[in-house]
């Protein structure tokens, strides 16, 4: 339940964007409020536990800081020895007017509706959009809330945040839609020119960790150029659930590639399952190689775990080198080939154990120097059999050999986190807002936006 406040003829809530006041607990202060107070109101005796005095009634030196009026607290704080001292002056018995009281809170408001807006000029129209479609495209999700609110304080006048998000859908949807598809066109259309087969990375995108997750993104990047080819977006209710998304999104991101006649060499990808399934039986031209920071990822996380268990304390000590070698066994393999990667990998079984010959066919023996001394694991131990455990895992080793030498999707992960500034996973964002912050890294695309929109 709303309550107005106790004063006489003033109907203030919480609704109007002011604050309520309970009386203070302080005796000699309690008294002074209600002194006050009966000034206004003839038959009024004592407040009850529910009364409160609105802010308007106190002048700006009662309350604590300037930092109250910048939207840093929600409701503004009154310093203790504060006392009400601002009240309109009317006789006890003048009914109240509704129509002047409903004037006065628009007033106070300044908020301009949808309906006032037609009274703008185009000019002054065209100068809010700007600041408001500039801020949202380079600014953090809950940017224009705290917008709205900081020109309420200020008593400026601004359109509502109901407008601004119709608006937006209205006129800033369609202009980023149709800069993005004339900028993706350009790009597709110059690789198309040069005739060279693609070397893409593709990543996978939930708008939340999980399996709840209600929107999913798939981001198709060109690593030799380096540039955001095609983002797919589908929705968990399109498809089965929310595991199948990123498949799904991959499927419709190479109708693009199959318009434009442009052959892919390479796909670098994470190691999704359905996705290495869908690319091994239905596009088996397509050179299909994992990053190595998921892998490395995967394992660290697996070896970490290992090291908290009694008596498995000393693996903890060897996770930077294995995650090294790691990186090392596709590095070093410049033609690519999978068995030598994978024998580099699998030298790990004996380099741990101080043996650093007969690793395999290919590699023999390992490729450092002198090493110093350092505490090496022993054969038949505990920590010793389920380290080799995780090392020789089916899949792990699977997906070794398939470890890209040259390219990674470094650049791809780095995109993502720029959307994370845009599109936070804990909060609900616009689906379409994922490819305007591709739009807000370039200033003369962020600029063609805006002549879209005037």
């Amino acid at each position: 339940m709303v309550r107005p406040c106790i004063v006489g003829g003033c109907s203030n809530t919480t609704r109007d964007g002011i604050s309520l006041h309970k009386f203070p607990s302080n005796i000699l202060t309690r008294r002074q409020w209600i002194l006050k107070v009966k000034k206004t109101r003839a038959d009024w005796k004592k407040p009850s536990a529910f009364s409160e005095v609105c802010s308007d009634h106190f002048s700006e030196d009662c309350f604590e800081s300037i930092a109250d009026k910048l939207g840093l607290r929600m409701k503004r704080i009154l310093k203790p020895n504060a006392i009400p001292t601002i009240f309109k002056s009317r006789p006890y018995n003048k009914t109240k007017s509704r129509t002047s009281t409903a004037l006065q809170k628009r007033e106070r408001a300044r908020t301009v509706s949808a309906t006032d807006m037609k009274r703008w000029n185009m000019k002054q129209m065209v100068k809010v959009m700007h600041l408001l479609v500039y801020l949202k495209l380079i600014s953090p999700l809950k940017m224009m809330a705290i917008l709205l609110r900081l020109f309420a304080i200020m008593n400026c006048a601004c359109i509502s945040e109901a407008t601004f998000y119709s608006r937006q859908m209205k006129y800033l949807r369609q202009a980023v839609s149709n800069v993005w598809k004339e900028h993706q066109n350009s790009m597709l259309t110059v690789l198309q020119v040069e005739k060279k087969p693609l070397i893409l990375g593709g990543d996978g995108r939930c708008d939340s960790p999980g399996f709840s997750t209600k929107n999913g993104s798939y981001t198709f990047l060109e690593i030799e150029h380096n540039v955001v080819l095609n983002i797919e977006l589908v929705q968990s209710n399109e498809v089965s659930g929310s595991t199948n998304m990123e498949k799904e999104c991959f499927m419709r991101g190479m109708k693009i590639f199959e318009v434009y006649d442009l052959p892919i060499k390479m796909l670098v990808t994470d190691r999704h399952k359905q996705l290495g399934k869908y690319i091994r039986e239905d596009l088996p031209q397509i050179d299909h190689k994992f990053d190595v920071w998921h892998i490395a990822k995967s394992f660290r996380k697996k070896v970490k775990k290992l090291a908290k268990r009694k008596g498995c304390e000393e693996v903890g000590s060897w996770i930077k080198r294995m995650v090294n070698h790691l990186y090392w066994a596709a590095m070093s393999s410049e033609d690519g080939d999978p068995e030598m990667i994978l024998e580099k990998w699998l030298s790990l079984r004996r380099h741990i154990h101080n043996k650093h010959h007969g690793h395999g066919t290919k590699y023999k023996k390992c490729a450092h120097g002198r090493l110093r001394k350092r505490r090496w694991l022993k054969y038949n131990t505990k920590q010793s059999d389920q380290l080799l455990s995780v090392i020789n895992n089916i899949r792990l080793c699977s997906d070794t050999s398939k470890l890209s030498n040259s390219y990674q999707t470094s650049c791809l992960e780095a995109f993502h986190s720029l959307i994370n500034q845009y599109a936070p996973k804990h909060a609900v964002v616009w689906q379409h807002s994922i490819k305007i912050t591709i739009l807000a890294e370039s200033k003369p695309l962020l600029e063609k936006v805006k002549n879209a929109i005037i």
